[in-house]
């Protein structure tokens, strides 16, 4: 008797792990079942509509383009009998739906860890140390404080030592053989002690040894992760009106973050934002971060690089200003290129060498951000594709192969036709100070 064959077609058991090489965030789902895949809060269920899509339908992500077909298709959804989460699912005000089970574990209390990558830090640790201490502790949460010696030659080491016998949190620490200075592999390293301390479920927090978290932080993080996969906080400096320079240009991208977000709306975004993407002041969740990669092993902008991918792997990146974090504005720092080197070329030349991308410009990148996502929201692909000058064939293959709108607005999204100039800091401030009247005015 001959064998069947075996359809290649058929869907895939809900159940069954992706495909090698594949990680969770990075599913591809088919073009008719969409779901909102993340590693914080799991596979949404499926969502019937015409294209693909992971936004919700009802138009909770703010924008007010297609509105009347959002409505439409939220209607043939709830007629599907899929209006409402189905059990063990909740949905959130700002309409995202998540697993019942992990906001019970937040509530009911879990494991935190905060990692610190320390090189030669005798001087700042013991400030670090005090400021741990004051943190105020969610209910029924375990606080582990995670500390990679980063080829110490200092007194860092024994100062650790020391606050890991005193301390009321479960304090670990690793010690590595000195080698050239690379902020990734570090904080990659200390994150991953944090993991192994505290285990897979716990919400992982990175800040620098020189730097002083506000006893809030860990409430304000943990509030900040209910509405998104990853949280970067504010980083202030306590000079701020030392070095007018750089409180200048903070100012500056503080402000054009405030327009991307007029331009481009998102339900997770916080009230209060800030434009800092640093490891100073970071949160995430283990499995989020081993699902990303971790921190890539670069001399610096690791902390930027993570939350670029985390961003085009579709998931929610929200800016904080509600969480705080001090830092110093020392002029040598440990990192090559780092704040401390920003800082010292300030005070020596001023901002007359400084450039940056045209505010004009991001700001064509931000709209066409906000129109990706309501295309994809309703499965019409047309005006996006026209706009961006891409045939509709190319813009739905890359709607297909990512999870959700997130992923496909930053996926998507070329730099401007006339490719992103560069432009005095000066000339640039007094642009910005036109499109946000500009903007302000047309809202």
């Amino acid at each position: 008797m001959r064998t069947p064959m075996v359809r290649s077609d058929r869907r895939r058991p809900r159940d069954k792990p992706p495909a090698a090489g594949r990680p969770p965030h990075c599913r591809r789902f088919p073009v008719r079942k969409a779901r909102y895949a993340s590693p914080l809060l799991g596979a949404s269920p499926p969502v019937a509509q015409a294209g693909t899509a992971a936004m919700p339908l009802s138009g909770a992500d703010g924008n007010p383009l297609n509105r009347m077909r959002c409505r439409s298709l939220s209607r043939r959804r709830d007629r599907a009998g899929m209006g409402t989460p189905r059990a063990g699912w909740g949905q959130s005000d700002d309409g995202y739906r998540y697993r019942r089970s992990w906001y019970a574990r937040l509530s009911a209390g879990g494991a935190i860890a905060i990692c610190i990558p320390v090189r030669d830090e005798a001087e700042r640790l013991p400030r670090l140390f005090d400021a741990l201490e004051r943190l105020i502790v969610p209910a029924e949460t375990t606080l582990f404080v995670s500390l990679l010696l980063d080829g110490c030659h200092d007194a860092s080491a024994a100062l650790a030592a020391i606050y890991r016998v005193r301390s009321r949190h479960g304090v670990s620490v690793a010690a590595v053989d000195r080698a050239p200075s690379n902020a990734g592999r570090a904080r990659d390293r200390a994150m991953r002690c944090g993991i192994e301390a505290a285990g897979d479920d716990a919400i992982l927090l990175t800040t620098d040894a020189d730097s002083v978290p506000a006893r809030d932080w860990l409430c304000a993080m943990v509030a900040g992760l209910a509405h998104a996969d990853l949280v970067t906080g504010n980083v202030v400096r306590p000079g701020h009106g030392a070095t007018p320079g750089q409180d200048r240009i903070e100012d500056y991208y503080g402000r054009l973050f405030a327009l991307r977000r007029q331009a481009d709306p998102v339900p997770w975004e916080a009230a209060r934002t800030h434009h800092h993407a640093s490891g100073a002041n970071m949160g995430l969740r283990a499995a989020t971060y081993v699902a990303l990669g971790g921190f890539l092993p670069i001399e610096r902008g690791e902390d930027a690089r993570l939350v670029d991918d985390a961003a085009r792997a579709g998931l929610r990146v929200r800016r904080d200003a509600a969480s705080v974090v001090r830092t110093s504005d020392r002029r040598v720092g440990r990192a090559h290129g780092g704040l401390a080197t920003v800082l010292r070329e300030i005070d020596q030349r001023g901002l007359d060498g400084v450039s940056v991308a045209h505010p004009a410009d991001q700001l064509w990148q931000y709209r066409m951000q906000g129109l990706a996502r309501a295309s994809f929201a309703v499965g019409a692909f047309e005006p996006l594709s026209a706009r961006l000058g891409y045939s509709p064939d190319h813009v739905l293959g890359v709607a297909r192969d990512c999870p959700n709108a997130e992923a496909f607005a930053m996926r998507i999204v070329p730099v401007p036709p006339g490719g992103m100039r560069q432009v005095p800091f000066v000339t640039a401030e007094a642009t910005l100070d036109a499109l946000t009247a500009a903007v302000g005015e047309a809202a």
